[in-house]
């Protein structure tokens, strides 16, 4: 359900646009959609860019992010931004969108991690695989 995505403008999030981007989700009928931005509404700010980012931080464990509009998102949260630019959301309500997620914060956050993250995948080899682990468990068994 990938989408061309592009930037919103920075909306300063107040009560009646979060309400008018509600609104817009609930016309087209998609409750899992409405649910996710009516939770992303109500949980306080501190909580939801720390719940935002540590969503960024999984995504980046996994591969590397280099746009967070791309690679920055849950599968749930990319669906979501989906189907708001398909069905014509107004670029002011995707700006509200933008700042639920806080796209611009996880921006930052994922060039400060950047590099973290490179260093430790180049550190790869100082893990132990589970195999290996396993075989060495079944030799102190032995003994």
């Amino acid at each position: 359900m990938e989408a061309p995505r592009w930037s919103a403008p920075r909306i300063e999030l107040t009560e009646e646009n979060i309400r008018e981007l509600l609104r817009f989700v609930a016309r087209n009928n998609e409750a899992g959609t409405y649910r996710f931005f009516k939770r992303l509404a109500t949980t306080r700010p501190e909580f939801r860019l720390a719940r935002n980012i540590a969503e960024l931080i999984s995504q980046m464990s996994k591969k590397r992010v280099e746009d967070v509009l791309i690679g920055g998102f849950s599968p749930f949260e990319d669906a979501a931004l989906a189907r708001l630019e398909q069905w014509g959301v107004p670029l002011s309500l995707l700006g509200v969108a933008h700042s639920l997620l806080n796209v611009r914060e996880r921006r930052q956050a994922a060039r400060a991690f950047d590099d973290l993250f490179e260093s430790a995948k180049a550190k790869h080899g100082s893990t132990l695989s589970t195999e290996l682990l396993a075989g060495l468990v079944d030799k102190w068994r032995k003994k």
